[in-house]
């Protein structure tokens, strides 16, 4: 059976959209499920404080209700200029869809970032896509204790985030040829690099910073690691000359956050970022500890997964499609975005759970807010589908076009249920 979205919603078969949910405080104080220091054991398989968080509120987080604003951004957040008047669908960073952009096992190809960057229709550039772009490793890779010390931090930056021809490059050459076949000479994407979180637990060793050893169990230590790593970034960026792609800020990678431990910490490194000109964004998965303290800790922009996984229901975390409704009314209490997931760009039920997200964005308004984007292996899931052979999974390039441009209705989705 082929229905569209908008009669899956009378029948009452993606989920109910009424918030608050059962179990969900309308305190925003009273709502905690998850123990800040509780260990990291449910990490998701696809994979963020100043005195001054005033810019991190609800109204800060969100886009323009059906057309987003178009921003130039220098250094985000000291100078930010913005044609649409500001709603409190806007946010000060120029920041909107930001799809994660994984590099540990295969570098990223100019062709396969094509249609994230610009949207496409028979191979002719349309449009621009996602906004903004995470060059991030997997979990597998973090956890592995490939990240165990200096060294191999220099080699993520040099050999793996800008790694000639590929990943950072290869957005700078797609971009620039998205901007000379729409004629728009100002347009720039959006960068983010990843912070691997300086943990005493997986870092033994590290080694030698400016002369002196690094011991991970002395919070001065771990902070002068991650402010080394946050100005090599963007040496090795400026020193690059791209002139397409700005560096917007960084990832922090970790999923959960030990509050108890790790508060000071984050609130030191992000404070050092923004006296930068950058901004710091995190994503929780659904509920993990310190989801609610992103503000706290001085995140600049922050998101929360459903991690419903309807074609993979054995990854870790995963729960069922009443997870959306969950997630809309904790976001929407803690000002957080929406950070939707692809479980399996090959399989037609995670074709689908994408779908029915989307349209739960639609129903909700999550559509028009701040939101993340996991196709499982990243761009490559995009290019991948917007190829497709089926008209069911090519849909859900046109769908996601259209949520990102704010303009998808219900009657847009197609959902089948075979």
């Amino acid at each position: 059976a082929v229905l569209s979205a908008a009669m899956l919603f009378v029948l009452g078969s993606c989920g109910r959209g009424d918030v608050p949910l059962s179990g969900v405080s309308s305190d925003p104080a009273a709502e905690s499920t998850v123990s800040t220091d509780a260990t990291d054991t449910t990490a998701s398989t696809a994979t963020t404080a100043s005195t001054d968080t005033t810019s991190t509120t609800t109204a800060a987080t969100t886009k323009a209700t059906t057309a987003k604003p178009t921003t130039t951004t220098t250094q985000a957040p000291t100078t930010t200029t913005t044609q649409a008047a500001p709603t409190e669908y806007t946010n000060p960073y120029g920041v909107y869809d930001v799809i994660k952009t994984y590099i540990g096992s295969n570098a990223i190809t100019e062709r396969q970032l094509l249609p994230s960057v610009a949207y496409t229709v028979d191979d002719t550039i349309v449009d621009t896509m996602f906004d903004s772009f995470i060059f991030l490793p997997s979990p597998v890779h973090i956890y592995s204790g490939i990240f165990t010390n200096q060294e191999a931090w220099q080699d993520w930056i040099d050999e793996y985030t800008f790694l000639d021809g590929k990943n950072m490059d290869a957005l700078e050459a797609v971009t620039g040829e998205t901007k000379k076949a729409l004629g728009r000479s100002d347009y720039k994407t959006n960068a983010f690099v990843t912070l691997i979180n300086p943990d005493p637990e997986n870092i033994g060793n590290f080694g030698d910073l400016n002369g002196k050893p690094m011991d991970f169990n002395n919070e001065d230590d771990r902070f002068e690691a991650l402010k080394w790593m946050v100005d090599t970034y963007i040496a090795t960026f400026n020193s690059k000359n791209y002139q397409h792609v700005k560096l917007n800020g960084f990832y922090w990678f970790d999923e959960y956050i030990n509050v108890s431990r790790d508060k000071n910490l984050i609130k030191r490194i992000t404070d050092y970022i923004r006296s930068k000109g950058y901004i710091t964004i995190f994503s929780a998965f659904h509920r993990a500890g310190g989801y609610d303290a992103w503000q706290e800790l001085g995140f600049d922009l922050a998101s929360m997964q459903s991690n419903y996984f309807p074609s993979e229901p054995d990854l870790p975390n995963a729960g069922g499609i009443d997870r959306l409704d969950t997630n809309v009314a904790l976001t929407k209490l803690r000002g957080m975005g929406i950070e939707l997931e692809l479980d399996n760009q090959e399989k037609k039920l995670g074709i689908t759970g994408f779908k029915q997200t989307l349209a739960k964005g639609v129903q909700t308004g999550f559509m028009d807010g701040y939101n993340l984007y996991y196709f499982s292996s990243g761009p490559d899931a995009v290019y991948y589908v917007q190829r497709h052979r089926d008209p069911y999974f090519q849909s859900l390039y046109t769908e996601t076009y259209k949520f990102i441009k704010g303009t998808l209705t219900m009657d847009d989705i197609t959902i089948e249920l075979d």
